[in-house]
């Protein structure tokens, strides 16, 4: 951001919003000169609400994490073909006064700042995004099981701190992966992206940690 301004004289705006909503709902007017070095994802546009909710469905303090979930007029009708999945992720909202309201549960993390704007504060799954595209390590977990014949694979999501901003690197790891999948995994993401280990990462407790840095 400060080397934007450092050399651009445009506005610029952070944008925020999934497929099912806009990807415009939510914005934040980058500042010259911010307060601090955070930079929240802002406020919703108008006639959209955006909600922090705990399990309860109960709107979280100002600074507590939950699930960030998103009603007004911007959301979708649901998933063609799928209403299973349009059910589980578009459920009625308890905070509308309009009949037939919905909240959209975007399955991912932020928290309401003191100044009113929201800050983005990661997924509540296992899905990353490379380029745009929404990958879920499940199942690229299951691809690597199959082509290495064995149900120890596990994905993780790498956050790698390295140049400007975060890197997100997608690992599969298992006891000896066949070169085959490496081969497809470089075919698949954009070279440079993935990376095959021989150890999967763990906690103290021996548990998979997912959240490398």
């Amino acid at each position: 951001m400060k080397s934007f301004f450092q050399y651009m004289t445009a506005e610029l705006t952070n944008l925020y919003g999934p497929t099912e909503a806009c990807i415009d709902t939510v914005f934040w007017p980058a500042k010259r000169q911010p307060a601090s070095n955070r930079v929240p994802i802002g406020r919703p546009i108008s006639n959209v609400q955006a909600y922090v909710i705990d399990k309860r469905y109960e709107p979280t303090p100002i600074g507590v994490v939950g699930e960030l979930c998103l009603g007004g007029v911007a959301l979708a009708r649901g998933y063609l073909g799928r209403p299973d999945l349009t059910a589980e992720k578009f459920v009625p909202d308890p905070f509308a006064q309009e009949p037939g309201a919905r909240l959209y549960r975007t399955g991912d993390l932020a928290r309401y700042l003191p100044d009113g704007n929201l800050e983005f504060a990661g997924r509540k799954d296992h899905q990353v995004k490379f380029h745009g595209f929404r990958i879920e390590l499940g199942e690229v977990g299951s691809v690597l099981a199959i082509l290495s014949r064995s149900q120890r694979c596990r994905s993780v999501s790498e956050e790698n701190l390295r140049r400007e901003g975060t890197a997100r690197r997608l690992c599969g790891f298992r006891k000896s992966l066949c070169r085959r999948a490496s081969q497809l995994i470089e075919q698949y993401f954009r070279k440079g992206i993935t990376r095959v280990s021989g150890r999967a990462p763990a906690r103290v407790c021996n548990s998979l940690d997912r959240h490398l840095s």
